[in-house]
């Protein structure tokens, strides 16, 4: 188990960084929250029978949109890393693959953090944009093991029988 040492520093609102650090933790909170919205908002629209609500197809329809410039930089990216191996020696090359992203689906309701990642640097997303991209990542590495947590915790209940 990692213990993290933490240091709590007060800055008045008289102080010249106040203002700085007041906006940095205004956009954590809100790419938190933008996170969180995405990940429920195509979670709900896949898992439901009745019709979608309009933010649900709002997401679906920017994911959509976005998906096949997200797969182009994908490939793009991949076709890079292959060019720089195949000018190594051959015992010295790595086996790369070419990850691409697929719509969710009703099967597949999830989306990953490497896929919401890729989707918010494509439609350059305000609050993944107004961090620092370390922070804007690092944020949205919470969310995705709070989810995780979650549904792991729903697991473990259900997977016991009720008495």
């Amino acid at each position: 188990m990692t213990v993290y040492r933490t240091l709590q520093i007060w800055v008045k609102k008289g102080h010249r960084m106040h203002p700085y650090f007041q906006d940095m933790c205004q956009c954590a909170k809100n790419m938190h929250n933008t996170t969180n919205f995405y990940i429920r908002q195509v979670f709900t629209a896949l898992q439901q029978e009745k019709e979608l609500q309009p933010l649900q197809k709002e997401v679906l329809k920017s994911l959509q949109i976005h998906l096949p410039a997200i797969n182009a930089n994908q490939l793009q990216a991949y076709q890079r890393r292959y060019a720089k191996e195949q000018e190594k020696a051959k015992s010295e090359q790595k086996e790369i693959q070419c990850h691409l992203f697929e719509m969710p689906s009703k099967d597949k309701p999830y989306i990953s953090y490497p896929f919401l990642n890729a989707l918010f640097k494509s439609m350059k997303q305000t609050d993944y944009q107004s961090l620092p991209i370390q922070s804007s990542q690092g944020i949205m590495r919470t969310v995705f093991q709070n989810w995780k947590a979650f549904y792991g915790s729903i697991h473990t209940i259900f997977s016991y029988s009720v008495i």
